[in-house]
């Protein structure tokens, strides 16, 4: 894959929390890039270093793992297994023992085409013409609650349950299912946007829609965003977490015409005789 074919942003902000406990990681090579982001749950020990532990993960499995990748979709749920267990068995170790936790979303850029794999409410958008035209659906319980169609009479209390979720790296449960998106072929200025609830929570999808279609560079957008979340959430806003990648169109070729072939030509003489002149001055006495 050209790696002037896209660009990264990315940004992760302390929000009003005493520690950060989100990461997030981009990982290219001239094949692919793979992107990873982690939210460490609060509230069990050590979510942070879940998180980091997913990270370290998705560095050590891409650079192990041929590239091309064969399998796009099996290697996002090995990479997303493997952390479960090198998660856990770092929580086994421990004396006492403890269970971190850590929501976890990944996505493979490779041949023009995005790959994904999720668990818990960190979130994947796929941006087309400022609209998402593709979001992960959280495993929450709020999530599903409003999948089984709770009246909105009763929406405005389901943010009392906002933050419990019900998939995740680590814990002392095995894990459970995976879920993996359908191969998506990407379209010139489609956003993969990978984001923790504290960065999608407090934004709404159109806003951030009108922002992607900026013709400012993703990686000052994304760290706008982050920043309108965190005031938007003050004064309790959490983490606020996102990385993303922006497809880009092919470069156009700049198309020689006899005319533009001409004035070259004339450009390249007159520098000759220009060369020319300052060696006869060189060589006068």
């Amino acid at each position: 894959m050209n790696r002037e074919s896209f660009e990264i942003g990315e940004s992760s902000l302390l929000g009003n929390r005493e520690e950060n406990q989100d990461r997030c990681i981009v990982l290219q090579s001239d094949e692919c890039t793979l992107l990873g982001l982690a939210d460490g749950m609060g509230g069990h020990p050590r979510g942070d270093l879940a998180a980091e532990i997913l990270v370290d993960t998705c560095h050590d499995l891409f650079h192990q793992t041929e590239k091309p990748i064969p399998d796009p979709t099996t290697f996002l749920v090995r990479l997303l297994q493997q952390a479960h267990e090198n998660i856990t068995s770092y929580g086994a170790q421990q004396n006492p023992s403890i269970d971190p936790r850590t929501t976890a979303v990944v996505a493979l850029v490779q041949e023009g085409t995005a790959h994904w794999a999720h668990m818990g409410d960190s979130r994947l958008y796929l941006y087309r013409n400022g609209t998402p035209a593709f979001r992960t659906r959280d495993h929450s319980y709020l999530e599903e609650l409003k999948a089984e169609g709770v009246p909105p009479s009763l929406q405005q209390d389901l943010h009392l349950i906002r933050n419990y979720v019900t998939r995740c790296l680590g814990g002392v449960q095995p894990l459970q299912e995976i879920t993996v998106g359908r191969p998506e072929p990407l379209q010139p200025n489609d956003v993969v946007l990978l984001c923790s609830d504290g960065f999608w929570g407090p934004l709404n999808e159109a806003g951030i829609g009108v922002a992607l279609q900026s013709p400012e560079p993703l990686e000052a957008i994304i760290p706008q965003l982050a920043q309108m979340a965190e005031i938007n959430a003050a004064p309790d806003s959490d983490n606020v977490t996102a990385v993303g990648l922006r497809w880009l169109p092919p470069a156009q070729p700049v198309a020689e015409t006899p005319q533009l072939q001409r004035e070259l030509n004339h450009a390249i003489d007159a520098l000759k005789e220009v060369i020319t002149i300052i060696d006869k001055n060189k060589e006068s006495p």
